[in-house]
C-alpha cells in the first residue's frame, strides 16, 4: 500500500512540473498562479501545496532538474576521450534541443537557477564550474589570460544571445540546427 502512495505522489508530482514547464511556455511564469498550475494539472490547490511551499520552490525545482540533467550528460562525455570543444558542442547541443521544446520556459527556469541557487542546492554553481574545466585552458583563455568563469560568461552569454535574437525574431526557435551552427562557431574560436 506504501508504495502506491509513494508512486502515486511521484506520478502527480511529476504532473506537476510537467504542466508549470508547459504553462511557463504558454503564458510565462511570471504570469503563471498556483490556481493555473493545479487547474492544469488536474490537482487542487492544497495538493500542489502538498508538494511545493511556493511557486519558488517550485521554480528551484524545475530548476534543479534541468541542471543536473546537464550536468549528468556532461559527466557522461568527460570520459569519452572527445576533445573539450567537442564535449562543449554536444552539451549546448543537448540544451539547444530542450531549449527549442520550451524555449520560454527553458529560459526562465534557467534563469530561475541562477537566482534562486543557495548553498545548499546550487546546481547552477556546479554546472558552470563543470563547463569552467573545459573552458579554462582552452587556448583563447590561456592568450587572454581569461578565468574560466570570464570564459564560461562569454560563452553562456553567446548561447543566450543566439536564444534571445531567434525569440525576437521569430518568436520562437524553428530551427535548432541553426542555432548549433552558431554556437559551435564560436565554441570553435574558442579552442583555434
Amino acid at each position: 500500500m506504501e508504495l502506491i502512495k509513494g508512486k502515486k505522489k511521484f506520478s502527480t508530482h511529476t504532473k506537476i512540473l510537467h504542466s508549470a514547464k508547459a504553462l511557463f511556455e504558454k503564458k510565462s511564469a511570471s504570469h503563471t498562479t498556483i490556481d493555473d498550475i493545479a487547474l492544469y494539472s488536474g490537482i487542487s490547490r492544497s495538493t500542489f501545496f502538498t508538494h511545493f511551499d511556493s511557486l519558488d520552490e517550485l521554480y528551484a525545482e524545475l530548476a534543479n532538474c534541468e541542471l543536473k540533467d546537464l550536468l549528468s550528460i556532461l559527466n557522461e562525455l568527460k570520459d569519452t576521450g572527445l576533445s573539450d570543444s567537442e564535449v562543449l558542442k554536444r552539451l549546448f547541443s543537448r540544451i539547444i534541443d530542450d531549449t527549442a521544446k520550451y524555449p520560454k520556459a527553458f529560459i526562465e527556469i534557467f534563469m530561475k537557477g541562477i537566482i534562486f541557487s543557495d548553498d545548499e542546492n546550487d546546481s547552477y554553481a556546479e554546472f558552470e564550474n563543470a563547463v569552467r574545466d573545459f573552458l579554462k585552458n582552452s587556448p583563447a583563455a590561456l592568450k587572454n589570460n581569461a578565468s574560466g568563469k570570464d570564459m564560461f560568461s562569454g560563452l553562456l552569454g553567446q548561447y543566450l544571445g543566439i536564444v534571445f535574437s531567434a525569440l525576437v525574431h521569430e518568436k520562437t526557435i524553428c530551427n535548432p540546427h541553426e542555432l548549433k551552427l552558431k554556437l559551435f562557431t564560436y565554441i570553435d574560436a574558442l579552442f583555434i
